[in-house]
């Protein structure tokens, strides 16, 4: 067998792992590895594979792809490894809120740990806040991980809700 040959394959089998859905992907993570058996130029070869966290924060994937051939190719073998970024889905959420302007709530969209998106209203005022600015001064986005603010599923609401609220914020403010 052509070690070029037997490394083409090693290659296409991360890259199919890279095209894989991030959920097929996370359900893979940190279980038993998989083990295919393959032919490469007349020979039997085993390709493992297996996935584990990248990182503490879970922002990406360590795929391993593992080739071991038979005879003497058996005690030599080629393992690559990539890194597949996860793109967490954004989560939303409503917290009691307090400012110059009273009581009111605020709105956030959260990708991981961090807010990227923000409303904020008090009565008839509506502000809001993304990583580009914000519609008043006196306003910043929060800087504190989910963590910190000590947001849980209670203070989840919908996309629907927020993308709601952060129009009517945009629009009150001169602003689309």
């Amino acid at each position: 067998m052509q070690p070029t040959d037997a490394y083409v394959e090693l290659v296409n089998a991360l890259e199919a792992l890279r095209s894989a859905s991030v959920a097929d992907l996370v359900a893979r993570v940190d279980q038993p590895h998989t083990t295919r058996s393959l032919v490469i130029g007349g020979e039997p070869v085993e390709l493992e594979t297996v996935l584990t966290w990248a990182d503490p924060a879970r922002t990406a994937i360590l795929a391993t792809a593992h080739l071991r051939g038979p005879g003497t190719w058996h005690h030599q073998h080629m393992q690559e490894s990539i890194r597949i970024a996860i793109t967490p889905a954004p989560r939303y959420f409503r917290h009691w809120a307090e400012s110059v302007l009273g009581e009111g709530v605020a709105l956030m969209e959260l990708k991981g740990e961090w807010v990227v998106r923000q409303v904020e209203i008090y009565g008839p005022h509506r502000i809001w806040c993304d990583e580009s600015g914000q519609s008043d001064d006196r306003f910043m986005l929060a800087d504190q991980p989910i963590s910190v603010l000590e947001l849980d599923a209670v203070d989840e609401i919908s996309a629907g809700e927020f993308e709601d609220a952060w129009n009517s914020a945009r629009e009150s403010s001169g602003t689309r």
